[in-house]
């Protein structure tokens, strides 16, 4: 039977969950792999293809969105793809793709799917690229995020639906770049 959690970042894994969706996201249609490169062009990752989807989660978009301004190279170097026959579940239906996204966060490395949410036009329901053609980068550190032991799959991530603490910008830089400290600079 397959497992709750993740894989082991960057093992062919055996069959897994896949992050639960939002309540009240009825309208998905297909999970499926929409054929995106992590980074479609030279010049990728750049601020300018993080798309917010349907969750209220913009501060990991703007943290995203500010790696890729300052530090690209970062966020390549914090996503690998490998090709792998990946089995995974949502309820009772089972899925697979061919590839398997390793995430890389400061404390901890999650291992997804390549299939993300659909809705009946085919476009992706949550976070995705911007521009043509779609970069995919965003939409699997969100997909891992959801992933994280915690957070209960994308519902965790949307601000208006959790329960207790949200999430806010200074809690997703600290899981995907570490602590930082505060400088003062006294004019």
């Amino acid at each position: 039977p397959p497992v709750k959690t993740p894989p082991q970042a960057g093992s062919c894994p055996k069959p897994f969950d896949e992050p639960d969706r939002r309540i009240g996201d009825g309208t998905f249609t297909e999970l499926s792999d929409p054929g995106l490169a992590l980074f479609p062009l030279n010049d990728s990752p750049k601020y300018d293809e993080v798309m917010q989807g349907a969750l209220a989660n913009c501060p990991l978009m703007a943290v995203l969105a500010g790696i890729a301004n300052a530090k690209p190279v970062f966020l390549k170097d914090m996503i690998a793809e490998k090709p792998c026959k990946v089995v995974t579940r949502y309820g009772k239906k089972q899925f697979t793709s061919d590839t398997l996204v390793t995430v890389k966060f400061k404390d901890q490395s999650i291992s997804v799917s390549k299939l993300l949410w659909r809705d009946e036009g085919g476009d992706i329901i949550y976070s995705h690229g911007a521009n043509t053609p779609q970069a995919g980068w965003m939409s699997y550190v969100e997909k891992a995020y959801a992933q994280r032991p915690g957070i209960r799959g994308y519902g965790g991530l949307d601000g208006q639906l959790v329960s207790g603490t949200k999430p806010n910008a200074n809690t997703y830089f600290e899981k995907v770049l570490g602590t930082y400290e505060v400088l003062t600079v006294n004019k």
